[in-house]
């Protein structure tokens, strides 16, 4: 693959089909350098998309975020993720919930790495897994395993 057409077959709805592949955030060649950390801080709102181990299928959940910026030079970010019990899997036949999620994260040119932290129901913490991210204006897009989370800033609060 290489041509911007050929790349419009596999691109979903909500991403732009570059001439070097799929973006949520446009195409490198097309987009102006801006580092874009300081949207970062806020309320956000999107889906948390992940392959269940117990249900069959893909499940998708309503999410809500907190991001604070700790250090108030938007490096160093404390994100929340809100319990949801507005989720569904594919198969219908499996509940599916989230729980609170905490993750320490770091921000440069828009490019975020973060740590997977303590859940509030976990007894013991879980094993920190890397995650990545990228961060627009609008746009907050994070990559942790075979879990994915898209969210859009939320303007209401």
């Amino acid at each position: 693959y290489g041509s911007q057409a050929q790349w419009s077959e596999c691109c979903s709805d909500d991403q732009n089909c570059c001439s070097n592949g799929c973006s949520y955030f446009g195409c490198k060649d097309e987009v102006e350098k801006e580092d874009t950390c300081g949207y970062l801080a806020g309320e956000w709102v999107g889906h948390d998309q992940w392959t269940s181990h117990f249900c069959p299928g893909l499940c998708v959940a309503n999410v809500e975020m907190s991001v604070e910026d700790v250090g108030g030079d938007n490096a160093l970010f404390i994100m929340t993720e809100h319990p949801s019990s507005s989720c569904r899997c594919e198969d219908g036949s499996c509940s599916c919930g989230t729980k609170e999620l905490t993750r320490i994260g770091s921000c440069s040119n828009g490019m975020i790495s973060m740590t997977r932290e303590l859940s509030d129901n976990d007894e013991e913490p879980e094993p920190k897994e890397p995650c990545t991210g990228v961060v627009s204006s609008e746009t907050l897009f994070i990559q942790c395993g075979d879990s994915s989370e898209k969210y859009n800033k939320d303007l209401i609060n």
